[in-house]
């Protein structure tokens, strides 16, 4: 009996969000699909997710749900694979998830570090995005003698006279008047840029500080992300791995 190891990696959704079975095991298969693995055209329902086995992986993904939102838990397998090798199919299966649902960070493995999906998938797409399709050319259009020599329709002068708008004194151009708004609607564009420009007081800057915290701890956590994020690169052997770490920071 071969033992299968297994890597997990969890999917921060934005908002709470249901799915069905037959959709969750649809979006699992199509990942698998573009990361190249054949055989995985079933999906058998668990309890809180489904599994989809391939011929060479076999991958599940369960829907936890709290009280920020939804977490979907990605659990990835194979038979006879090292770990390395484990690992860089987990971070293509994470990069094929992420472009299809609207997920905003990454629980990779067990290291704890939330990983924003922008950086994650900027660092991993050399290896994973799809290639951009050849530009065409546009057409030229070509007119023979017959089209040059036709001759254009003209519209009769009133005709056209009758089609355009009457045009009074105040709007000889053809150039409508400004419109003079009610008194309501500048009293409302004045309060909005009375807000719009006065200081921010004691309890907002407390706010903000609370939100984005000091200076050195957001230090430790840019240098989390990046040493996370190049762990997940060089799993994938992808080329210039810490190049491209550093350079979406």
């Amino acid at each position: 009996m071969t033992l299968i190891t297994y890597h997990n990696s969890t999917l921060i959704l934005q908002s709470e969000r249901l799915f069905s079975t037959t959709e969750l095991g649809g979006i699992l298969k199509s990942a698998l699909h573009a990361l190249g693995e054949t055989g995985c055209d079933a999906a058998t329902v668990t309890f809180t997710g489904v599994t989809v086995s391939g011929d060479s992986l076999e991958a599940a993904l369960d829907v936890n749900l709290t009280r920020g939102g939804t977490e979907l838990v990605l659990s990835l397998g194979g038979a006879g694979l090292p770990d390395k090798a484990v690992q860089a199919r987990l971070a293509g299966l994470v990069y094929h998830l992420c472009a299809a649902l609207p997920v905003t960070h990454i629980a990779w493995l067990e290291t704890g570090t939330l990983l924003p999906r922008t950086r994650f998938m900027e660092a991993l797409a050399p290896k994973f995005a799809a290639p951009a399709p050849a530009p065409v050319a546009p057409r030229r259009p070509t007119r023979t003698l017959a089209d040059t020599n036709r001759p254009t329709a003209r519209m009769h002068r009133r005709t056209l006279a009758r089609m355009m708008p009457a045009v009074d004194g105040a709007n000889r151009n053809g150039i409508p008047t400004p419109h003079r708004y009610d008194a309501h609607v500048r009293a409302y564009d004045a309060n909005v840029k009375a807000c719009m420009l006065r200081s921010a007081d004691d309890s907002e800057l407390a706010a903000m500080r609370a939100e984005h915290g000091v200076a050195g701890s957001n230090r430790l956590r840019v240098a989390s992300i990046a040493l996370t994020l190049a762990g997940v690169i060089l799993a994938t052997d992808t080329s210039n791995a810490m190049a491209g770490v550093l350079s979406v920071f």
